[in-house]
């Protein structure tokens, strides 16, 4: 045979020039124990792990050894390239007989790695290969020992060959060849003729049989004795293998030996081409390219023949010898069965992945090949060679035996790994091999024939095998395990399909798929490829034919019919369109003109039956009206997106001179068939179109005006010209019924049902041209910001605006006259809006412009308020706001710039604009008409948030302009008092700001001169006099005036308390215009005015004067809102305005902690601060432990000083109070002052927390202190820093806390410790990092009170109350929350038992009343999210909360009983306590009946609702 001819000339080669190291591996592999220990000596187990040590150490060893050879090869590769080229002729020729494999044995030196590869297979071959006949006749006569010895000895030697195979970096065409044929036939069944099993030791593992006694007849008492051992050592023996953890008996199989073949088999494979060493190339018969160029191919064709005869011969579980090779057969001549499905599926998972592996190395090495054939065709070329540069049909038809192979290995596949396996197999299969089908269409079509290249015709690709056999997996059903170690889950394999049916990542040469099959003389559509198949099973998931009564749409199993056919759209979608990271997608490119008809007219049905199922009437053929309306309206939009973005690929694609020059006025090369855009839209246009007009107004008619305008809004220009000039006429031809219901004036019953018909058509058919108009609007914008503000002309509206605005005012004209706010004049003013923001309206005439203006005025005696002219009230709040946006869109649009050059017609618009304009802004800064309602909208409003939201830059500057004019005129004017301000332009300027876009705050904050608007609107509100109006209007003040010079002149103030009085007077007004102004300072552009507002505010803190006060009292809120409007504020800040708050810090914390301010001052300067610390970035962060940051600092110079004082004092206050004797209430400056203390710490150290890092230690120890605090009376800061002591808990003070003064102080810092747990910002973790550190002491604290019989501590009461209600039982933990139940209901009990002393604990301090809110909050929380572990609690809960309802019935407390009502409403809802409840109805109904009477309607209400409910549920 043929291998046993290469033995031969191998064997002769190296008689005598074997290298030692393959001698030594020899000795290796045939020395089967690895020791010189015998096989009894050494257990069977580790004679296992030494024989797998052994074959690694070779494996290793050879690696090593042939990577040090191709590297000495490939320092010298140059070389030998040169002396292959100047070779002409071998003194020693081979025999004609010799094949390439035999003369590239012989000639191979072993200093290279083909040589001594070839060494290695003379020297192993014996060893591995079993086909001697002298061997295979003595096979019987071996004993199980020896067989064994053999296989493992075959192991060894193939897990050496598979490392030589590994290291070597590449390989010449003979030598693979040679060596692929050799690994081949030992992967066959068959080939082993030792049998399927052998056993490692065999017979010397082996126990005999012997029988468990002594016949001791005719033996000696010696001879006893002997046979006693024997069978005492053969019985120990016998238990050690028994207990051994691994088996008695090793087996080898010839199934591994097959297995490691396959493993060499796949490094060969994988391995590099040597091109240049063959001898054949050295020959001088043809140029030395061409014959390079045909070894590459030969080496193509080898690769994947030995791949599919390794995976066939692996499969094949029969032992006849009826595949065999014949001896001297060509490699090209062999036949394959590819049916190795049954083979296949009958191998573990591991070994199907080796086959698989010994594919994907195929594909690997012709990848490699490819390269060097690109690399060899490009010198070919340069050389002007006429050598063929198409693939051989020889080995394009071996690729598609190899595509079809592994085709066939994913029939029946359900293991999760070797289907994802398969799937990227085939995927790269196409990525690999499909562009080298490409070429032979690409030249095609370029210069040569089919005959002329591939005689026999073109050679396909074998896309519908693929598909075929990937179909039945799509979609993908799969729920991954638990605790899956593998970790493949659904969008693993469902990503896999897809590139599969998608070819994802194959590279075409670029074609349309129409031009081949024009140049092949064939007709459109003949071939079919992947993505044609694919997109028609898509579309059968989404349209399933209705001509098949048993059809079975594909399904993904759980999902509804909706989520198919979303999920269908999604793919079809990923099939076609270009991803994210693409600029396009070359699969369109393999469709026909037929597909895109079929999905076209697919999507369009499919996107009415969802429409029509949405408004729940469903149609005969299509009964899915059931369906849930959200979800078909879901559809709808992808489906109007899906073809929308298709439609604009296709047409950007085109021809540059069919997208009118738009594409960048260039011929690309990736330009696809201006027919297959034509297939997708004009089609469906041509379809869709005439019912427009002549129905538009049903549910076909809707559903087409829908598709046809996202079609207009998505596609490009092409596209919208289109359906334009298709759509329109057809809705204007509806809209003639406009003059026939003009001239008819009958008003028969007949005649006015043929109106109110006709007049529904007409509304339709507004609508529709208003979609279309809008459409045009999307798609203009689009090109203009593409191609940087270039204008489209002709304008695509050119032809029909005239036309629409007549049909238009003929609407509203109508309904003028007869007073009617119909479903058609609502439409007509849709498309007034739209006409007027998307047409050209320069290019509109004096008739047109004169209808538009008649409309409007029409339009605006509904909404607009003037002197001469009263609103009429009778029509609806839609036809209001319809009128509104249509107005608001002639100022947007038609207001003209003063410097902007405009036709006549245009001007005269513009100046019905500016009059508009000036009408509105009055009607706006005025109070509503008395017949207008409080709760109705002002639609003048609307007006003018549409005209900003919708206009440029100037039309919002003269809108803010004409309203802070007006403001600053009226806080001039006006005395101080409240009910003479006028709020209505603040109102409307802060309606502006939330609705009219961003040009507002940027007009507001833009310097006008030396000032902006929002700060002479600030100078206005802290201005220090009152003012008088003068005779002329101008308005003066005393302080205004020049003041004397000179000592005499000199005065003191006439009284303090009058300049406070004046200030506070200022302060309060101030506040009532505050809340309108916020709004404006909330936005980005905020942010121009945020640096002027920190200056000002720096130079006057610390507050020196009453006038100070004033504006920090205005100027604080302002920055706070800027401050805390969005983080990227902070980005955007400069780092002087940063520097400067900053540096304000001290001050603002003396400011936030000073009860001589006013609250709300107070409060922003908190929250001013708040923000400095969690974003300024400081070099502080990197600090030491030892280094202060930004927040040590304040706690130092600032937080504890003041503290310690106000302790102080409130001590002294205290002892006061108990020296008197007498019950009252102790002073509120020092309780408030510590109260106020605590809470800024609470703020500090929120924020250090939500800033992290070095800061988070600050806030941990805040944190602390606060909780020490509470629980103990007393807490130490840190160590350098003495001990405060708050409280001192008395036996008067635990008996009846709420009449105790220091337990009312105990809830100051567990207040200040809730504020800290309410804060949201910063991440999700620093509450549980707290709650970790002060839990031992809450605990601690809990565990005490428990042993005993007091009432529950208010301040330890109030902490768990707030860590209830602030933190989810996730951070607590279920163990905690169980631990603070007690506690909790304790209290509820302890308040509903004392609620007469709770009226009077109210001239302690008002803390009281509002812990028992915090109490009640936390077990309606409790109630709603963990009521297992109130259960059996509930016995006293139930109780309780009917007595709180009883006893709490002031005015004062109704908050307190709303909640008390809410959570006697959950108690019915707990799942175990329904036995409890049924006991305690009576006295809850009792106590509900009562509560009707209350005088409060929020009660009543409440008490009826809770009532119905214990009713109804018990």
């Amino acid at each position: 045979s043929h291998l046993i001819a290469l033995f031969r000339i191998s064997r002769t080669m190296a008689a005598s020039d074997t290298p030692p190291i393959f001698k030594a591996w020899f000795q290796r592999c045939i020395n089967i124990n690895g020791s010189d220990a015998s096989p009894n000596d050494v257990p069977s187990n580790a004679r296992t792990q030494i024989n797998d040590r052994v074959s690694h150490r070779l494996q290793h060893d050879a690696r090593l050894h042939f990577e040090a050879l191709s590297a000495s090869a490939s320092a010298n590769g140059d070389a030998r390239k040169t002396g292959a080229a100047q070779v002409t002729s071998d003194p020693n020729p081979p025999p004609n007989q010799q094949s390439t494999a035999a003369q590239d044995v012989s000639s191979a030196s072993s200093s290279t790695a083909n040589g001594a590869l070839a060494r290695l297979v003379a020297t192993f071959g014996p060893v591995i290969s079993s086909s001697d006949s002298t061997e295979a006749t003595n096979n019987d006569s071996k004993s199980p020992a020896e067989k064994s010895h053999r296989l493992v000895a075959r192991i060894r030697a193939l897990h050496c060959f598979l490392g030589a195979l590994e290291g070597s970096g590449s390989l010449t065409q003979g030598v693979r060849e040679a060596v692929g044929r050799f690994l081949v036939e030992i992967c066959r069944s068959g080939r082993n003729e030792e049998g399927d099993v052998a056993q490692d030791g065999g017979e010397d593992l082996m126990v005999s049989e012997q029988p468990d006694f002594v016949d001791a007849a005719e033996l000696s008492p010696e001879e006893i004795t002997q046979q006693l051992k024997s069978m005492d050592e053969v019985e120990q023996r016998k238990n050690w293998i028994d207990e051994s953890s691994s088996p008695s008996i090793v087996t080898v199989t010839a199934d591994d030996i097959r297995d490691v073949s396959m493993m060499c088999l796949t490094a060969l494979v994988r391995s590099g081409l040597d091109v240049f060493p063959t001898r054949e190339s050295k020959s001088m018969d043809s140029p030395p390219l061409e014959k390079a160029i045909e070894v590459v191919y030969q080496s193509m064709n080898l690769r994947l023949e030995l791949a599919m005869l390794g995976v066939r011969n692996r499969c094949d579980m029969s032992d006849s010898d009826s595949n065999n090779i014949h001896s001297g057969a060509s490699y090209e001549s062999m036949q394959i069965d590819f049916s190795v499905e049954e083979g296949l599926s009958q191998l573990p998972r591991a070994k199907r992945s080796i086959c698989f592996n010994l594919l994907e190395a195929a594909l690997e090495g012709i990848v490699n090949d490819a390269s060097k054939w690109k690399v060899l065709l490009s010198q070919s070329q340069s050389e002007k060679s006429s050598f063929c540069d198409l693939v051989p049909a020889s080995v394009l038809e071996k690729m598609s035996s190899f595509g079809s192979l592994s085709a066939s290995c994913l029939h029946g596949e359900t293991d999760p790994r070797c289907l994802l396996q398969v799937l990227r197999l085939l995927n790269r299969t196409q990525q690999v091999m499909l562009p080298l089908f490409d070429s032979q269409h690409y030249s095609i079509g370029s210069h040569m024939k089919v005959e002329e290249s591939h005689p026999g015709g073109k050679v396909a690709f074998p896309s519908v095998v693929i598909f075929d056999a990937v179909a039945p997996y799509y979609p993908v059903h799969f729920t991954p395990p638990k605790n899956d170690p593998h970790g493949i889950t659904r969008d693993m394999l469902q990503n896999a399909l897809m590139s599969v049916l998608c070819e994802r990542g194959a590279k075409y040469n670029h074609f349309n798929i129409t031009e081949i099959d024009n140049a092949g003389g064939k007709e459109s559509g003949e071939d079919e490829t992947m993505i044609t198949l694919a997109g028609r099973m898509f579309l059968e998931r989404l349209d399933p034919p209705k001509t098949v009564m048993d059809y079975d749409p594909v399904s993904s199993g759980s999902n509804s019919e909706v989520e198919d056919k979303l999920d269908a759209v999604r793919d079809l979608s990923v099939l076609l369109l270009p991803s994210s990271s693409e600029n396009t997608n070359p699969n369109i490119r393999r469709v026909t003109t037929a597909f895109l008809t079929e999905l076209s007219s697919s999507l369009a049905r499919v996107h009415e039956q969802s429409i029509t199922s949405a408004t729940g009437s469903p149609t005969t053929d299509d009964a899915t009206g059931g369906l849930d309306a959200e979800d078909q309206i879901s559809l709808a939009s992808s489906i109007r997106q899906f073809s929308s973005t298709l439609a604009h690929w296709l047409e950007e694609n085109g021809p540059s001179s069919f997208g009118f020059g738009l594409n960048g006025g260039e011929e690309k090369a990736e330009m696809i068939d201006s027919s297959l855009w034509e297939a997708f839209v004009v089609d469906i246009i041509r379809r869709l179109s005439p019912t427009l007009g002549s129905a538009p107004q049903g549910l076909h008619g809707r559903a087409s005006t829908a598709y046809l305008a996202s079609l207009a809004a998505g596609g490009g220009l092409v596209t919208l010209n289109k359906v334009l000039q298709s759509c329109i006429p057809g809705f204007l031809g509806v809209l003639a019924l406009l003059d026939e219901n003009r001239e008819d004036s009958t008003t028969s019953t007949e005649s006015s049902n043929a109106k109110n018909r006709d007049e529904e058509k007409m509304a339709a058919a507004m609508r529709g041209i208003a979609a279309l108009i809008s459409s045009c609007r999307v798609t203009l914008g689009r090109l203009e910001r593409k191609h940087r503000g270039v204008k489209i002309n002709p304008h695509p509206m050119l032809l029909f605006s005239s036309k629409i605005i007549q049909k238009i005012s003929l609407a509203l004209n109508s309904m003028a006259k007869h007073a009617d706010d119909s479903q058609l004049s609502l439409a007509a003013v849709a498309a007034l809006e739209s006409i007027l923001t998307t047409a050209d309206l320069q290019a509109l005439n004096e008739e047109d412009v004169n209808s538009m203006i008649k409309s409007f005025s029409t339009l605006a005696s509904f909404i607009i308020q003037t002197d001469d002219a009263v609103i009429k009230t009778s029509s609806s709040d839609e036809w209001k706001t319809a009128c509104a946006r249509a107005l608001g869109a002639l100022i947007s649009n038609g207001f003209v710039d003063v410097n902007a050059e405009v036709s006549e017609e245009c001007h005269h618009l513009g100046v019905y604009a500016e009059s508009l304009l000036r009408q509105t802004l009055l009607s706006a800064s005025s109070p509503p008409d008395v017949s207008f309602d409080s709760s109705c909208n002002r639609y003048d409003w609307i007006v003018l948030a549409g005209a900003c939201s919708n206009g440029p830059l100037f039309v919002s500057r003269r809108i803010v302009f004409d309203l802070c004019s007006r403001i600053i005129k009226d806080l001039q004017m006006n005395p101080f008092k409240d009910d003479s301000i006028n709020f209505f332009p603040l109102t409307a300027l802060s309606y502006l700001v939330r609705n009219g876009g961003m040009n507002v705050s940027i007009s507001f904050h833009e310097k006008d001169g030396r000032q902006s608007f929002s700060f002479a609107i600030i100078d206005e509100l802290c201005k220090s006099v009152k003012r008088k109006s003068s005779a002329n209007g101008v308005t003066t003040g005393e302080r205004d005036m020049q003041i004397p010079i000179g000592m005499s002149q000199l005065k003191l103030p006439l009284s303090e308390a009058g300049d406070w009085e004046e200030a506070n007077t200022v302060i309060r007004r101030a506040y009532l215009i505050l809340p309108h102004l916020l709004h404006t300072y909330e936005r980005t552009p905020a942010i121009s005015s945020c640096k002027t507002l920190i200056d000002s505010i720096g130079q006057v803190i610390p507050p020196l004067s009453e006038w100070d006060e004033v504006k920090l009292s205005v100027c604080l809120p302002l920055l706070a809102s800027i401050l805390n409007c969005s983080d990227h504020v902070w980005s955007k800040l400069e780092a002087s305005s940063i520097d400067g708050l900053k540096s304000m810090t001290p001050y603002l914390a003396q400011f936030c902690m000073s009860p001589d301010h006013k609250p709300y001052a107070r409060s922003s300067a908190s929250s001013c601060l708040f923000s400095t610390i969690f974003h300024a970035s400081n070099d502080e962060e990197q600090c030491d432990d030892d280094e202060y940051a930004i927040v040590h600092q304040l706690l130092d110079n600032n937080v504890f000083p003041a503290l310690e004082e106000a302790v102080e004092s409130l001590k002294a206050d205290v002892s006061d109070l108990a020296c008197k004797e007498t019950s009252g209430f102790v002073s509120a400056s020092s309780f408030s002052r510590v109260e106020d203390i605590l809470n800024f710490m609470s703020v500090l150290g929120s924020a250090a927390e939500c800033k992290g890092g070095p800061y988070a230690r600050v806030g941990d120890a805040i944190a602390k202190f606060l909780v020490e605090l509470t629980c103990t009376g007393m807490a130490k800061f840190s160590s350098n820093r003495e001990a405060i002591e708050l409280i001192s808990f008395t036996k008067d003070g635990k008996e009846n806390p709420l009449m105790n003064l220091s337990a009312h102080i105990s809830t100051l810092s567990a207040s200040a410790f809730g504020n800290m747990l309410s804060v949201q910002n910063g991440g999700p973790f620093w509450r549980q990092r707290i709650t970790h550190k002060t839990l031992p002491t809450i605990l601690k604290a809990l565990q005490e009170q428990s042993q005993s019989q007091y009432p529950p501590a208010l301040g330890t009461l109030a902490i768990i109350c707030h860590m209830l209600c602030c933190l989810p039982v996730s951070v607590l933990g279920g163990s905690h929350v169980r631990q603070f139940v007690p506690t909790l209901v304790a209290g509820l009990v302890y308040y509903s038992k004392n609620t007469s002393v709770l009226v009077e604990s109210e001239m302690l301090s008002s803390k009281a009343s509002g812990l028992l809110s915090i109490v009640i909050a936390s077990l309606a929380k409790m109630l709603s999210n963990s009521p297992d572990d109130l259960t059996k609690f509930m016995e006293i809960i139930i109780p309780s909360l009917s007595l709180l309802c009883a006893s709490i019935i002031s005015n004062e407390y109704i908050p307190i009983q709303v909640l008390v009502l809410q959570c006697l409403e959950l108690a019915t809802k707990h799942p175990h306590a329904r036995n409890t409840a049924q006991r305690e109805k009576e006295q809850v109904v009792a106590v509900l009946s009562a509560l009707v009477d209350h005088p409060s309607s929020i009660i009543r209400h409440t008490a009826v609702q809770v009532r119905n409910v214990w009713y109804s549920t018990l």
